[in-house]
């Protein structure tokens, strides 16, 4: 059963649902920023002979992760919203609650979270065991979404938290000719 979704916002006029090609290109910028810092902390922590490699990079990396998903957790926003326009409300249209945000980021965040936890695991086949978990989970996540995207027009995350996707429009001026 399709729950009706109101996409108005009170005193804005500029709002739409976000379309499919706008949430994919959103998701592929999201999925890259992780995937680098990631990166970052698999070259200094990761297992043999990934580990030790470059000792330096890590605490950027881990920073600029730890700031994406306090953003991610406090606004709902991340570089691919902001990139595409996008925001965050609840199903009612309004501005999404914070334990919406936050049960949204966490359950988005779930692969990076377990990817973390690999690195801060002793022993090379833990490590490995915890990696292999949190690539499994993120190749999952990739159908997981579009398949319900394609079904009800929200992402998995959207479903567990009771958020919805918009786009802001800009209003263009009529020129007078």
């Amino acid at each position: 059963m399709s729950q009706q979704i109101d996409y108005s916002v009170p005193g804005d006029p500029f709002v739409a649902p976000a379309n499919l090609n706008r949430r994919f290109v959103a998701g592929v910028v999201d999925a890259t920023v992780m995937a680098l810092l990631c990166l970052g902390l698999f070259l200094r922590f990761g297992p043999e002979p990934f580990g030790e490699a470059r000792g330096w990079v890590w605490k950027p990396c881990a920073i600029l992760l730890a700031m994406f998903f306090l953003l991610e957790i406090l606004s709902g926003l991340t570089a691919g919203k902001v990139s595409m326009g996008f925001g965050l409300r609840d199903v009612a249209g309004q501005r999404a609650a914070i334990w919406r945000l936050t049960l949204r980021a966490i359950f988005r965040e779930a692969p990076v979270g377990i990817f973390v936890m690999s690195l801060l695991t002793d022993g090379e086949l833990a490590k490995m065991i915890w990696l292999f978990c949190a690539v499994t989970l993120a190749i999952c996540y990739i159908p997981m979404c579009y398949i319900s995207i394609f079904r009800t027009g929200r992402t998995t995350f959207d479903l567990a938290a009771g958020t919805v996707a918009i786009r802001r429009v800009r209003a263009t001026p009529i020129s007078k000719s």
